[in-house]
């Protein structure tokens, strides 16, 4: 639209004054129109490498990390196809910082974009060519910003790949596009209106899984897992595939185990067996938690229940990615046939990480080996009750009896009461009576199951099918 301005000779300071709010309003709205909000460009594709594990893939880890010793080498690429033609006013690289680092980082050019996130390695990595800036991260769980106008501007309507490494031994790692929240992206600013481009599903990692174990060894993987974080009070992490400890911020690791199926069985040992995906030098606590009613879904800083007695204290392995071993058996040897609630914490601010039971593979466990040459002892039998019930006859080393994690029955004819703490399962077809119940399969992972059945002691015999 043009805009034509009529001046009149005769006029005054008032009116010279008018006609000067009138620019300015004018120009004021041409440039409000061309500031429109930000557009948001989350990664295609982001992952990082490590020299000490060359051919493993860390693409679907929730942080990214740069670091000298050991080298780990970050890669992000963009799609800004849709940003053709368009004039670039400005554009930020923003990363939500997790761990701090006074060393200074580099941002370098990648030109070869092929690459993926479920396939990048150390060994196939793409070169990263010359530096395009650097900067020093700022404080812990903060925004970082770093210029990028130039280069977006470069690779406006094309794919663009940015390589981030350092060569100090101060860590610096930032949320991954895989993390919960405040992950990595590009913020620009276009003189008109892009659309961001969307951001393909990730690739699932693959990642070695352990041995088939032996007859007698059965893993036992976690009901509830979960960290919290001193700096995110209120934040539930139950869904993480990664577990953390750290003393600043403070990260706990919280894990509760269901042992009762190894009620009456001899426990010859019991490990606690983690996938480390990001080694630590600061020595790690386990401790003894009582509150066993947590829950993962619900577990943050500020309701998380009370740790206890140091159970075993180590240092993780320098190797990433491997396993770590931790000796627990007396601790699952006293909590058999019941549940086991677990804290981890450390004192180091080298934050150590492993996978959690919501890992694609590779999951937490306890690893507990059971007597393979004599049965369990029997349980104390209790004191009759009016009504004798059998006492079943101890199972062999070889045979597990798994008791439900919930069961209950409903009523057709009490559609809102819940049965859940009912002593008895009932099924009626009138009124109707159906019975529900649930069991943890998980320990029989990678096991030869020879017979399964299920048991019931009945108590009201029925001629129905």
């Amino acid at each position: 639209m043009k805009h034509a301005l009529r001046l009149f000779p005769a006029a005054g300071p008032l009116a010279v004054l008018a006609l000067a709010v009138l620019l300015l309003a004018l120009f004021s709205t041409q440039e409000a129109h061309s500031q429109a909000a930000p557009l948001i460009f989350n990664p295609s594709d982001d992952a990082y490498v490590a020299a000490d594990a060359p051919a493993t893939n860390f693409g679907s880890a929730d942080a990214l990390q740069a670091d000298g010793s050991p080298i780990r080498d970050t890669y992000v690429k963009f799609d800004l196809r849709s940003l053709a033609g368009q004039t670039i006013l400005a554009a930020k690289l923003e990363m939500w910082v997790t761990n701090s680092s006074v060393a200074s980082q580099n941002i370098k050019a990648v030109a070869d974009t092929s690459w993926s996130q479920g396939t990048i390695n150390y060994n196939n990595r793409p070169p990263k060519g010359a530096t395009i800036t650097t900067f020093t991260p700022g404080a812990i769980s903060t925004w970082l910003e770093v210029d990028l106008t130039s280069t977006v501007a470069a690779g406006a309507g094309s794919f663009l790949s940015l390589g981030l490494d350092t060569t100090s031994a101060d860590a610096f790692m930032f949320s991954s596009k895989e993390a919960l929240s405040n992950g990595v992206h590009l913020a620009v600013q276009t003189s008109s209106g892009a659309t961001s481009s969307p951001t393909p599903t990730p690739v699932p990692t693959p990642t070695p899984t352990p041995s088939p174990t032996p007859a007698n060894m059965t893993t036992v993987y976690p009901s509830d897992d979960a960290y919290i974080s001193g700096n995110f009070p209120t934040t539930n992490f139950g869904s993480a595939v990664n577990l953390w400890t750290d003393s600043s911020p403070i990260q706990d690791s919280y894990m509760k185990f269901g042992l009762q199926h190894l009620a009456g069985q001899t426990v010859l040992s019991a490990k606690l067996r983690m996938w480390v995906t990001n080694a630590s030098s600061g020595v790690q606590g386990l401790k003894a938690v009582a509150d066993n009613s947590w829950t993962e879904g619900a577990l943050n800083f500020n309701n998380a229940p009370p740790k206890g007695a140091v159970v075993a204290s180590f240092t993780p392995s320098a190797g990433v990615p491997t396993w770590v071993e931790v000796d627990v058996t007396p601790t699952v040897s006293a909590a058999r046939g019941s549940f086991l609630s677990l804290a981890m914490d450390s004192a180091s601010a080298d934050g150590y990480e492993f996978s959690s039971k919501d890992a694609p593979s590779n999951k937490l466990g306890l690893v507990v080996t059971l007597n393979a040459t004599a049965p369990p002892t029997p349980a104390v039998t209790p004191t009759p009750t009016p009504t004798p019930t059998p006492v079943p006859t101890p199972l062999p080393w070889n045979m597990l009896a798994i008791n439900p994690s919930d069961d209950t029955y409903v009523a057709g004819d009490l559609t809102t009461n819940n049965f859940g703490a009912a002593w008895n399962l009932v099924t009626d077809g009138s009124p109707i009576r159906d019975v529900f119940m649930k069991y943890n399969l998980q320990p029989l992972a990678g096991q030869t199951i020879v017979s399964a059945r299920l048991r019931m002691f009945v108590n009201n015999g029925s001629v129905g099918a």
